[in-house]
């Protein structure tokens, strides 16, 4: 479940985690992961029995499993901002595969066709990378994963090679 938090409160929760802020809750708003079946407390005083509980949810502490599927969930959102989805992903490892088992039986492949083949597989070792550094992170309890220069930068002509598929 994603939660969109704004200093202690939750103001807003997304069932699917694919779902991304927009800006539409604005700048200081933090995006948190938590398993669907994590239970969230409430701030404030309960309301007199009977009545509805509509006091607003406290944010979880961004640490242990929460903080685990925090990033896990980043690490996915900067992989798909360069390699698109799961489709694109398969689609690209199968063409990969393809051509190599052509060049591997002695056909001819193209130089464009092998700058290509270079460029997957430098998005494949990119995205290996990008999983370290996530478990790195999860490792260390590092909270300021927000920090552009704590991840690996994506090799130049990924994005645009998995614009073709």
């Amino acid at each position: 479940m994603q939660l969109f938090v704004r200093g202690d409160e939750v103001i807003a929760q997304h069932y699917d985690e694919q779902v991304i802020s927009d800006g539409t809750y604005g700048e200081d708003i933090r995006r948190i992961i938590v398993p669907n079946n994590h239970r969230l407390d409430r701030l404030g005083d309960p309301p007199p029995a009977g009545q509805v509980d509509t006091r607003p949810y406290k944010a979880p502490a961004l640490e242990g499993e929460v903080l685990a599927h925090t990033l896990k969930a980043e690490c996915g959102r900067r992989i798909w901002a360069v390699m698109k989805d799961i489709p694109t992903q398969l689609n690209m490892t199968a063409w990969a595969t393809d051509l190599t088992e052509r060049k591997a039986s002695g056909a001819a492949i193209d130089k464009g066709e092998q700058d290509d083949l270079e460029t997957a597989r430098a998005g494949r070792l990119w995205v290996r990378e990008m999983q370290a550094k996530c478990r790195e992170l999860i490792i260390a309890g590092d909270v300021k994963f927000d920090d552009e220069a704590k991840w690996p930068k994506p090799p130049a002509g990924v994005a645009e090679l998995a614009d073709r598929f």
